[in-house]
């Protein structure tokens, strides 16, 4: 007999099933409809049951059907008899029995989830309301502000935004209200944020002129620019996010860059918060764009700088990519909304009624970040503990019958020390794990330890890494201010010295034409000499550790360990303790490219020392040749196809981690790959991706072609 495979029924199917237990509660006619249904869709009538009972139920004694009804519901996979079936069927059953009340037809719901705190806090909010106190299917999806507002105008999703900026986006948002197509639920933060462009507390008591954009202007020496000296350095917002936009104009419009400063895009909101943290930490002065509500300005004390006052008439080219002449002008009153599309309205207009009642003033959310910091806690565990202890504040928003379901049917995620699973038996099992507060100390005592740290010498180390920036910066200007032409015919002749094929030389030649004509040159340079001084740096230290474990397997012992934890460590792992130390910019990019990339170099080093053949290194022996020049004469040539194998893994490691390292600060190919995803730029992304991938294949290919010389002159 041939088994079909069971297509799984769609959500829409099981959202009609629910609202079929809501239409029908209380009515015998419903379970012979549900049957024929289930015939009719070749889905087990034990699971529409539950489906459906969860459309009728309102009683607290059928939760455990509901459950069951919700994660089937979401999961939407095709059904498969198993001995639970006949529990479900007296759920359900159990559910139609109770049932009495009806719950909002929400459906499927999709939240954007900001990258900022406060917006990631409420979007977890209305994703536990929505769904257990309107029976929606809620969904967080990753957005940002000009992203998430263009794909709810042009595509009618995500539904809902629960935190927009509306400075940056107000045409856009106004429009698509005047076309129907996007609803402006109420102003999520009422009384309004700030942004603007600030300065230390500390900086204003040293010089108290300091309060005014002129007199910021007038001193790019009190701001300096480690990479370029003479000039001061301005942090805008992150790449992708519509405050850059404005900084960008703004900077623009004030002539910064004719007063002495250069505008550095720190690559990330948590890059710019950790640069301003590192700022005040050592009482250095800085020069940044930020807002407000945030946890960081209530820790460290800004002083939002006055300039000329805002102009609505010239605003909107302010906040425009395309703007030729930005006038002067500054951040006003940010009026923060929550906006959902026209389709989410009519289809829920229960839930559409909570999410505009959903509004807390900016004191309220800065002290929910506060606690959110204190504790380290996940935007989930923050809006948790908000449900949990402002139950007043949230209650307001919605009727008491649905706090009432939301309070009964939300289970918080265990605090750390009380997780619980399921044993070998199937009985639940207390693991036993450190408590809650004892873990949360443990962490903030090693935070402190290593603030400490960087606090008393993070000067100093910084301090040691100088000529090596002096290096990367002569590297860069001179890729960026050599001929187009004589940079090609470099890299061409390479790659023909190195393969001595005619076909992928021209590919390289044509590769690199095109990324000058699409305007990536300069960001390509910039990648090159990164790539170039890793490269070095990984080649100095990485070959003398591979002499070293191939000298002792002592140190081999004790090198693996390491170089497996180096291998392994997730990426992001590596900007961390750099930003801390040494900030944002070139010098923590590079170091975190040299460490995640240095360990093939060093295995293989090893390898091709270590596979060196016995007879050989004797006869150099024999012939009297001592352990410098057997090293250098014998063993390094023999092992130098295994090394030149390390150099190329190094060389594409380099490559991914400098497109991560864009995320604090690395300028090159990988900051528009990152506002290319923020922004859902396609042409953007899929341009420096390929930039990205064809110095990939010049590398490789020199790298491998001329390992494969080696190794044929070796044989020979």
């Amino acid at each position: 007999m041939t088994n079909r495979k069971r297509q799984p029924p769609s959500q829409s199917f099981f959202v009609a099933i629910h609202q079929a237990g809501q239409d029908g509660a209380g009515r015998s006619g419903v379970r012979p409809g549900i049957r024929g249904l289930a015939r009719s869709r070749g889905v087990p009538p034990p699971r529409l049951a539950v489906v459906a009972g969860q459309g009728m139920q309102s009683s607290h004694h059928a939760e455990a059907a509901m459950i069951s009804a919700e994660r089937l519901a979401r999961r939407g996979r095709a059904s498969r008899p198993t001995v639970r079936w006949p529990l479900l069927t007296a759920a359900g059953l159990l559910a139609f029995g109770l049932g009495c009340g009806t719950e909002s037809d929400c459906g499927s719901v999709t939240i954007a989830e900001m990258t900022w705190a406060s917006a990631a806090i409420a979007a977890h909010v209305q994703n536990i309301v929505l769904d257990k106190g309107y029976g929606c299917l809620p969904e967080l999806v990753p957005g940002d502000t000009v992203a998430t507002v263009t794909a709810m105008s042009e595509r009618g999703e995500p539904d809902v935004a629960p935190e927009v900026w509306m400075n940056s986006v107000r045409t856009v948002i106004e429009r698509s209200v005047a076309e129907g197509r996007l609803r402006i639920a109420g102003d999520i933060i009422s009384d309004g944020g700030i942004e603007g462009w600030f300065v230390p507390e500390y900086l204003v008591e040293r010089y108290p002129e300091m309060t005014t954009l002129d007199a910021v202007r007038a001193r790019p020496d009190l701001f300096p620019d480690k990479e370029v000296p003479g000039k001061g350095r301005f942090y805008s917002c992150p790449p992708g996010w519509a405050c850059q936009i404005i900084d960008t104009n703004l900077f623009r419009a004030y002539e910064m860059e004719e007063a002495g400063f250069l505008i550095f895009n720190p690559g990330s909101g948590e890059g710019l918060s950790a640069a301003i943290a590192r700022a005040y930490e050592r009482r250095e002065p800085i020069f940044t764009s930020y807002w407000s509500p945030t946890s960081l300005l209530t820790r460290y004390k800004m002083r939002r700088l006055s300039a000329t006052p805002h102009d609505p008439a010239t605003w909107a080219c302010v906040t425009s990519v395309d703007c030729d002449a930005p006038a002067r002008n500054m951040y006003p009153k940010a009026i923060v909304q929550t906006v959902v599309t026209s389709s989410f309205a009519e289809r829920s207009p229960e839930a559409f009624d909570f999410v505009s009642r959903f509004s807390w003033t900016n004191a309220f959310i800065t002290e929910l970040l506060t606690w959110k910091d204190e504790q380290q806690a996940t935007a989930l565990e923050t809006a948790e503990f908000f449900l949990r202890e402002h139950a007043p504040v949230w209650r307001e928003w919605v009727r008491p019958d649905i706090a009432d379901r939301v309070q009964a049917r939300y289970r918080p995620s265990p605090e750390v020390g009380q997780i619980s699973g399921s044993g070998l038996l199937g009985g639940a099992r207390d693991f036993p794990a450190l408590g809650a507060e004892s873990l949360r100390t443990l962490k903030k005592t090693i935070d402190d330890r290593y603030r400490s740290f960087s606090r008393e010498y993070g000067d100093k180390i910084e301090g040691l890494f100088d000529p090596l920036l002096r290096i990367l910066v002569v590297f860069e200007e001179i890729l960026i201010a050599a001929p187009w032409w004589l940079v090609i015919v470099a890299v061409v002749g390479l790659c023909f010295g190195a393969s001595r094929s005619i076909g992928l030389t021209a590919a390289v030649g044509a590769a690199f034409l095109l990324i000058g004509y699409l305007g990536m040159w300069e960001d390509t340079m910039r990648t090159l000499a990164m790539i170039l001084v890793s490269t070095l740096m990984t080649i100095a230290a990485g070959i003398p550790f591979g002499i070293a474990m191939a000298r002792s397997d002592r140190a081999q012992a004790a090198m693996n360990p390491l170089l497996d934890i180096m291998q392994t460590m997730p990426i992001f792992v590596y900007l961390i303790p750099v930003v801390m130390l040494f900030g944002l910019g070139k010098i923590p990019g590079l170091i975190a490219v040299v460490i995640y990339a240095v360990p093939p170099v060093i295995r293989l080093t090893n390898l091709g020392i270590r596979l060196v053949n016995e007879e050989v290194l004797e006869a150099a022996e024999a012939f009297g040749t001592g352990r410098w020049r057997r090293l250098v004469h014998v063993e390094l040539p023999l092992a130098m196809p295994n090394i030149m194998a390390g150099i190329n893994q190094t060389i594409m490691m380099a490559l991914s981690m400098v497109v991560i390292a864009s995320m604090i600060g690395v300028r090159g190919l990988g900051q528009p790959v990152l506002q290319a995803v923020t922004n859902q730029y396609f042409a953007l992304g899929l341009f420096n991706g390929a930039a990205v991938v064809a110095l990939a294949i010049v590398f490789d290919r020199i790298t491998q072609s001329y390992g494969r010389r080696l190794r044929d002159m070796r044989q020979a």
